[in-house]
């Protein structure tokens, strides 16, 4: 046992000296910020050791944005861990693992004092902030006393366990520890306090490397800061947790954590605060040890679950232990389905790899993003939103928001073809013109609800649409009307303005100004046509006939001279139109123009 240890050391010494090699700088601030729930004045101590490593694009996400959900009732046992030395305030995580102890790293404690580049030489206090979900606001949190020296640490393993004066775990529960080593790319949640701001969830992208596993310490993807060192690193499907996050090494694009089943091999204090074992009172109880509790753990968590995947992990992880008859027992009861597979270690089910066995927190969290400040659904998870929809839930998305963005974010030809197919189908009645207005957000929300959809998956909704409808694959403009002279008066020539600007009265033309004919007798006097009205005929002003609007003519009319011209007639084919109705008009007078 002592050999092993030894070896164990030298591994993760050499790692240590490995992850060194690549320097990032320690977050720290004045020490007039101890004791306060928001730091300011940073100021950045090299330390040497490349403690926190963003993977890709930075998906470390505030845990306010999970509001009742499983993150967040995780969530409340982790805190911040402010330590105060002659040379700053340096936060870290820290996490409640029982009713006086918080784990956290050797280097977020004794080892600041180690650090040359920090050049410490005293800790004058430390304290762990509890209830810091959202950055700048201290309202929830409580601050605890931490006494500075270590109850149990280990500079090879890296971690530390401080007594809290007080009861924390009274308030905000603890963690619960787990000695598994996990597969590769199993999903992970890390939860901490990046640069000591509110509490960050790292979930997005957040597994195990391939190998998961190199010289006894766990290799992830999840992305952590300054200040993360300390956070615990929990399995998504047990809920527990199963390393602790230390250092990232950037050659290699991955971070590290401490395997937890190494710090329990090594610890005498954090054993005895895992999951009591569920034996008989009549049966014998046998000799404690980490192998032992760890598979009472599982065994535990199992039946607490009553979940089938949960029942075939602790079979597959702990084949030896005393309990396993009564699991395989469930299993082969409950759990026909799943015993027809081979259940294989390396791709366990879990939420993460099945939908089905999502609760409908987990089912949220997989299918909501936060990108743009708010709840939408992801676009890169569109089985889980499917799930989630099929459920009824709406996971904290304003649906109305979502389709009018889908929709406007649709080119102008599939708003139009989307309009189309709702006016055939009766549900839109105004004009096919690509705009979301009152009479589009009625027409979808009515059809999705006759059709037995939710109106919260827009692209769903979009394409049940249009596969009931075929629809045109353009739409042509609209042709504008040609220019006439029924719509321009102007184009009108003097025959088609004098037939419509007189009336024959008593044997004799004379002009017709009433209602809609009133404007040809205006544009007659302005070209100073007398379209055959008597030339001799005196127009003085009470002559002027009142239109329906009581209106008169023009004075500039009185008194001007027009020119004949006579009524067009349905038997005379074979003279030219332009002189009809002069013809008719000398014939009437009985004289030749």
């Amino acid at each position: 046992m002592i050999l092993t240890r030894l070896i164990i050391s030298i591994a993760l010494a050499v790692l240590s000296v490995a992850s060194m090699a690549q320097s990032q700088d320690l977050m720290g601030f004045e020490r007039a910020s101890f004791g306060s729930v928001v730091l300011s004045r940073t100021q950045a101590v090299g330390t040497g050791r490349q403690l926190e490593l963003s993977i890709g694009d930075y998906e470390n996400e505030p845990i306010s944005n999970y509001k009742g959900t499983i993150f967040a009732d995780i969530g409340k046992s982790v805190g911040r861990l402010d330590v105060l030395t002659d040379k700053g305030l340096f936060p870290c995580t820290a996490f409640i693992v029982s009713k006086q102890h918080i784990l956290t790293n050797y280097h977020c404690s004794l080892g600041l004092l180690d650090d040359e580049n920090i050049g410490a030489t005293r800790i004058d206090g430390s304290k762990f902030l509890a209830g810091y979900i959202q950055t700048g606001v201290d309202e929830g949190t409580k601050q605890y006393t931490v006494i500075p020296t270590p109850v149990e640490f280990s500079v090879e393993l890296d971690y530390a366990v401080l007594e809290v004066i007080g009861n924390p775990s009274l308030e905000y529960g603890k963690l619960k520890l787990a000695s598994l080593d996990p597969t590769d790319r199993a999903p992970f949640w890390i939860i901490g306090h990046p640069q000591g701001k509110g509490q960050h969830i790292s979930r997005e992208k957040c597994r195990a490397s391939t190998p998961a596993v190199s010289r006894n310490t766990l290799l992830h993807t999840c992305d952590t800061l300054p200040g993360n060192s300390g956070s615990p690193v929990i399995d998504a499907g047990l809920q527990v947790v199963v390393a602790l996050h230390h250092a990232g090494i950037a050659n290699d694009s991955v971070n590290s954590a401490i395997l937890m089943s190494k710090i329990l091999e090594h610890s005498e204090i954090l054993a005895a605060y895992k999951p009591p074992e569920q034996v008989p009172k009549s049966q014998m109880v046998e000799p404690k040890t980490t192998a032992i509790s760890a598979c009472d753990a599982l065994y535990s968590e199992a039946k607490e679950a009553k979940a089938c995947y949960a029942y075939n992990v602790y079979i597959n992880s702990c084949p030896a232990h005393r309990l396993v008859p009564m699991a395989r027992g469930y299993v082969k009861e409950f759990c026909q389905k799943q015993e027809l597979v081979k259940v294989d270690k390396a791709h366990l089910s879990t939420c993460d790899n099945d939908l089905t066995l999502c609760n409908n927190d987990e089912l949220c969290g997989q299918s909501l993003t936060f990108e743009s400040g708010k709840a939408e659904w992801r676009t890169d998870s569109v089985n889980y939103v499917a799930e989630a929809i099929r459920r009824g839930l709406k996971c904290g998305v304003n649906t109305t928001s979502a389709i009018e963005t889908v929709f406007k974010n649709q080119s102008v030809l599939k708003r139009k073809q989307i309009q189309y197919a709702l006016k055939e189908l009766n549900y839109y009645r105004s004009n096919i013109d690509a705009l979301y207005g009152p009479g589009t957000k009625r027409a979808l929300t009515s059809y999705a609800t006759n059709a037995g959809l939710i109106d919260d998956n827009p692209e769903i909704l979009f394409s049940s649409l249009l596969e009931k409808v075929l629809v045109p694959s353009s739409f042509s403009l609209a042709k504008p009307k040609k220019n006439t002279c029924a719509n321009n008066i102007k184009l009108c020539n003097k025959n088609t303005i004098c037939s419509r600007a007189t009336r024959l009265q008593g044997g004799q033309l004379d002009w017709f100004a009433k209602g809609r004919f009133r404007k040809y007798v205006t544009e007659a006097n302005r070209r100073e046509l007398n379209c055959g009205v008597n030339d001799s005929k005196e127009i003085k002003k009470e002559d002027v006939k009142t239109t329906p609007r009581g209106t008169t003519f023009e004075k500039d009319i009185l008194g001007k001279a027009l020119e004949p011209v006579f009524k067009e007639v349905d038997n005379v084919l074979d003279t030219l139109a332009t002189d009809i109705i002069c013809l008719l008009g000398c014939k009437s007078k009985g004289r030749k123009d």
